[in-house]
Parts: C-alpha cells; sequence; structure tokens
C-alpha cells in the first residue's frame, strides 16, 4: 500500500504516536529507584534537633527582653521566624510567616472563596508548646510557642519553600536532605518519621525522579502527551467523520486521565502539581489539575469543530430536529392565516410561487410575510401593487456582517449610544425593497442603497434600487420596539 493511498494525514500520525511510545518508555528508564528514606529521616532527625536548640535560644532572648524593646535580632537567619506578643498583641519580630492574619487575640475568620460556607481559623492562634508540622501558604513550618507573663513568643523553623529556586525538592537546604528526597506530612502512609524529643513530627519519602533526572522526565511525558495529541488530529482530519471522532476523543480521554493520575503521584515533587501552590477542592487539587481539564475541553471543542459538517449532516437527519423544524414551520403558518383573518375578516388561501414569494390565491390583494424569533409580520397591499414588510431581532451579530450590504455612501447613524439599531434598519429596509423588487440576483450593497436619515423610535426613510432599468424609490417605514425592528413599503 502506498503512503498516498494510505493517506499522508494518517501516515503523520503513525509517526507521531511511535515517537510518543518512546518518549514514555524512555521518560520511564531515567526514573530512579527508591532511596534509603531510614537513613534520611535519621539524619535529618538530628539536623532538625540542632536548628529547633538555636531557636529555642532566640525565643528565650525574646521572651526576657524588655518589653518596650524591639525583640527582633539583626541575626536570625533566614530560616526562622520570631513573633513577641505583649497582651495578645503583635509588639515585634524578626522575619515573617506567610499569613495574613496574625492576630491571636480573637479567633478572626476569613471565608473561602470556593465554599462560603465554610471557614478558617487564624493560623497563629492555633500553635501551642509542641512543634507541630503546618503549611502557611508556600511554606510549612515546625512551629511553638513559649509564654512567660504577659508576653508570648510564636516562633517557626522553615522545613520546605514549595516556590524556592535554591533547593531542588524545596526543603530547607540546612537540614542536608538529599535531593532525591522530599518531605510530606505524617498523614502519608509511606515514608519515614522524623523526630524531635522522640516525637515525629514529619515524614521523608523517596521521590521517584530528582534533579536533572525529575527535569528530563517531566519534558518527556509532556512531549509524550503533545505527539500523542497531534497523532489524534491528524488521525481526525484525515477522515472527518462522528466514528472516527469517538474513537480519537475515547483516546484523548485515556491519556488525560492517565496524566492527571501521574499528576497526582508528583504532587510532592512537582510545584505545578503541588496543594500548596493552588487547590480547589478534591478534583482541582492542583493547577496543573486545573489545566489539564482545560486541556480536555480545548481537545473535545477542536475534535468537534474538525468534523462539525458530519455532526450537522446527522442532526439534520435526526428525527427529533424534523420534528422540531416541522413544528416551527406549522407555528408560523397558524400565526399568519390568524393576522390573515384579523386583518381580513375572512380565511383566504395563501400559494407560494417558486421563489418562494407568497401570494393569495384569490389575487385579492398582494402580500409579504416576515417571521423572526417569536414574531410573525403579515403586509396586505393593492392587487397589482407589490408590497414588502421585515422584522429582524435586535442583535449585534449584524455587526459582524455589515459590510456585505451596508455602501461606503451610506450614512450610519446613533440610537441610544450604539450602531447596532442603524445598522438593522438598513438591512431590514434592504430585505423589504428586496420583496418589493420580485426581481432575482440583487446585491444588497451593490444594488439597495439607502438615503441618510436619523434613527428615532419611528419614521420614515427613503431608497432606491439600481438592479432594474426603472430604477425605483421607496418610502421606507420603520418602527423600533424594544427586541426588534420592523420595516414595511406600501
Amino acid at each position: 500500500m502506498s503512503i498516498k493511498r494510505f493517506g499522508i494525514k494518517n501516515f503523520l500520525a503513525g509517526g507521531f504516536l511511535a515517537f510518543a511510545v518512546i518518549l514514555l518508555v524512555f521518560s520511564l528508564s531515567v526514573s530512579k529507584l527508591p532511596g534509603n528514606t531510614e537513613r534520611e529521616a535519621v539524619k535529618v532527625s538530628r539536623a532538625v534537633s540542632k536548628r529547633l536548640h538555636i531557636l529555642d535560644e532566640y525565643i528565650g532572648s525574646a521572651l526576657t527582653a524588655d518589653r518596650r524593646v524591639w525583640a527582633g535580632h539583626n541575626d536570625v537567619p533566614s530560616d526562622m521566624v520570631i513573633y513577641r506578643y505583649i497582651d495578645d498583641t503583635l509588639q515585634s519580630w524578626s522575619n515573617q510567616f506567610p499569613v495574613r492574619n496574625d492576630n491571636i487575640a480573637s479567633r478572626i475568620v476569613f471565608p473561602r472563596l470556593s465554599k462560603p460556607g465554610e471557614s478558617i481559623n487564624s493560623p497563629l492562634a492555633e500553635v501551642t508548646s509542641e512543634p507541630s508540622f503546618v503549611n502557611y501558604g508556600q511554606k510549612w513550618y515546625l512551629v511553638k510557642a513559649e509564654t512567660l507573663g504577659s508576653r508570648k513568643v510564636i516562633a517557626g523553623l522553615e522545613i520546605v519553600d514549595s516556590m524556592s529556586e535554591d533547593s531542588p525538592n524545596g526543603v530547607n537546604q540546612k537540614l542536608s536532605l538529599g535531593r532525591n528526597y522530599t518531605i510530606v506530612p505524617l498523614s502519608e502512609s509511606s515514608g519515614s518519621a522524623v523526630t524531635f524529643d522522640g516525637k515525629p513530627v514529619f515524614k521523608i519519602m523517596s521521590s521517584p525522579v530528582s534533579g536533572q533526572s525529575a527535569a528530563t522526565h517531566s519534558t518527556m511525558i509532556w512531549l509524550a502527551i503533545a505527539c500523542f495529541t497531534i497523532a489524534s488530529l491528524l488521525h481526525l482530519a484525515e477522515k472527518r467523520s462522528i466514528k472516527r471522532l469517538l474513537m480519537v476523543l475515547a483516546g484523548l480521554l485515556a491519556v488525560i486521565v492517565a496524566t492527571y493520575l501521574w499528576g497526582e503521584n508528583m504532587k510532592n515533587s512537582a510545584r505545578l502539581f503541588s496543594p500548596t501552590v493552588y487547590a480547589d477542592g478534591q478534583l482541582f487539587n492542583s493547577l496543573g489539575a486545573v489545566l489539564i481539564a482545560s486541556m480536555l475541553i480545548v481537545l473535545c471543542v477542536s475534535c468537534s469543530f474538525v468534523t462539525r459538517d458530519d455532526i450537522f449532516r446527522r442532526i439534520l437527519k435526526s428525527r427529533h430536529v424534523k420534528g422540531t423544524l416541522w413544528t416551527y414551520t406549522t407555528c408560523v403558518s397558524l400565526a399568519v392565516r390568524v393576522l390573515l383573518y384579523k386583518m381580513l375578516g375572512e380565511e383566504k388561501e395563501i400559494g407560494y410561487r417558486s421563489s418562494g414569494k407568497p401570494y393569495l390565491a384569490d389575487g385579492s390583494a398582494s402580500i409579504s410575510i416576515s417571521h423572526t424569533k417569536g414574531y410573525v409580520a403579515v403586509l396586505l397591499g393593492g392587487p397589482e401593487k407589490e408590497v414588502g414588510i421585515d422584522v429582524e431581532c435586535y442583535g449585534e451579530r449584524v455587526r459582524k456582517v455589515a459590510h456585505k450590504f451596508v455602501r461606503e455612501d451610506e450614512s450610519v447613524s446613533w440610537y441610544k449610544g450604539t450602531e447596532t439599531w442603524s445598522l438593522l434598519l438598513h438591512w431590514s429596509a434592504k430585505e423589504t425593497m428586496f420583496k418589493c423588487m420580485n426581481t432575482s440576483d440583487v446585491d444588497f450593497r451593490k444594488h439597495l442603497h439607502i438615503l441618510p436619515f436619523t434613527v428615532e423610535e419611528q419614521g420614515v426613510f427613503s431608497a432606491v434600487e439600481y438592479r432594474t432599468a426603472e430604477k425605483r424609490n421607496f418610502r421606507i417605514h420603520y418602527y423600533l420596539f424594544p427586541d426588534f425592528v420592523l420595516t414595511l413599503s406600501l
């Protein structure tokens, strides 16, 4: 089978798919084997103990300092935070916690945007004398509090900074944790606990990849996803059918779900999937999850757009749509008959010429009919005189197509702060003129000319046609309603 017969797009799709598989397989080969977390936990426990003893010295100094003196120290390490309160009012500090509310006197409540019914308390108000591993925004701390009379010191040792550019895993470098390990809360089912004074405070976990390997692994995963996506779109473009659309969407959905699950496993080693950076509910628990969901929506819309012709063809063939169109046509026909009976006091038979132009079977009058969303208009004239009427719903879409029917020598005026009403009147008036002319091959921009007028709630303006030798002049009567315009020519 030749490439041409097989289809160049299918050939390219196969190439991208093969490349995606190669990238995926190779990405797995760069993953590191799990390390010795117990050994790392012992090492980090010693480092944490040393850092907390240093922190205790600064706490003691802040507690005993004169209350009129600023308790902050210029030599406090950057990974430590000291807050001194006097009578539950923050008096001085060294470095800062990334929190909005530092008040411990009362339980200030902040509403959550995602769940207005829920609330959280001021985070510093919950700190006790026992060191606890807590999350404040992008950072995790070991925090503790000490009290002496009316004085209270809340202090913290920074453990993890998820936005750090200095550490590949975000862990405080003074803890000497290997780059292929990460720190997680005690709630994690796996990992080895780091202890202080014999009590566990957090856990050490082995990262699936680390350093340059992690970057390489993630890059190849994303490239594999991109190649598979391109392969799917090329395969769909070769044959734009609903059957192939469903097949492609099933494959893309499987890849998107796999990507989401991969992100779940990477939440402790990749900022994109870290809930400390962004989280909103169980499903959208990271920025990566939001991007993956957005990717799925974009791909579904794109694939549907590619196969739009087949989709519309199937819809129009469906019994439901046919029934809907029949129902609408029937309603319009009934509305016209009701209006005729109201106008003439008797029923009249309406026929239609090959051009679609309506006429009364008995020839007693000329007739023009127009309908739009929810409205039907009927105009009657003398038997020998052509009349026209048109009704158009208000909408901004007319602005996008104005260049197709508005001449350069025509004047579009403003009404109620917009040109839309004037554009609608130009379009509706030319529809009315077309119905009166009873001729074909009319170019609305070339052959129909609306003379300048000022838009009001109702009025009359002049127009002329250049399609026939007669070059007939028209007087167009118009009426503006809240949601539609009406034009007619007698």
